[in-house]
């Protein structure tokens, strides 16, 4: 047994090194030139190689054309010339801006689409709707506190991200749900939905 024990431990040492050499970044030749082809643009989302074609689309945007390389003496220059841009384009402040909140209070979620009711001739109905929030209405955004009113408590549980309102007829309305890109607070989707009684 004790002669076997060694053998047993050997598998979990070697793995690991074999993982690590596997997955370890390949040397590149000084000054190697990378040959741009015309299906360089194309997207991949293999989880495996999102990192490389981050790092290859940077390359790709920031090299000379006629180099076929990133030419880094020029790095400076660049970032000199970008410092320069920013502050001529310094914008004041729209003077007496005051922002207020309008709501919905903490039961909104993540606001992604705003609507003003084309129905309401005052121009003081508003839809509102929420990625984890669900959609909400009030009939006086001009109010101190605006009451907002859930649509339906179902909406809720799906992530509205986008709505319009038919301009030839504005009791037509759509909404579409789902998130694009998963993440760790997603809520999900259900298609594109229709009222004719907007």
């Amino acid at each position: 047994m004790k002669k076997s024990f060694p053998l047993l431990l050997l598998p979990w040492f070697v793995l690991p090194l074999i993982l690590i050499w596997w997955g370890w970044p390949q040397p590149t030749v000084p000054g190697e030139r990378i040959q741009v082809e015309a299906s360089s643009t194309e997207v991949r989302y293999d989880l495996r190689t999102r990192a490389e074609e981050a790092a290859r689309q940077e390359f790709l945007r920031t090299m000379d054309p006629a180099l076929g390389d990133v030419p880094r003496e020029r790095l400076l220059l660049a970032y000199q010339e970008l410092q320069r841009r920013a502050q001529n384009s310094q914008r004041a402040a729209i003077p007496n801006l005051v922002w207020r909140h309008r709501g919905p209070a903490n039961v909104g979620g993540r606001t992604r689409a705003l609507i003003v009711d084309a129905n309401d001739g005052t121009g003081k109905t508003v839809w509102a709707a929420g990625v984890s929030g669900g959609l909400w209405k009030t009939t006086d955004i001009t109010a101190i506190e605006p009451v907002w009113q859930e649509v339906d408590d179902f909406f809720a549980n799906l992530a509205i991200t986008c709505m319009v309102q038919d301009p030839a007829n504005p009791l037509i309305m759509y909404f579409g749900t789902g998130e694009g890109f998963y993440n760790s607070d997603a809520v999900r989707g259900d298609g594109i939905w229709k009222t004719t009684d907007g």
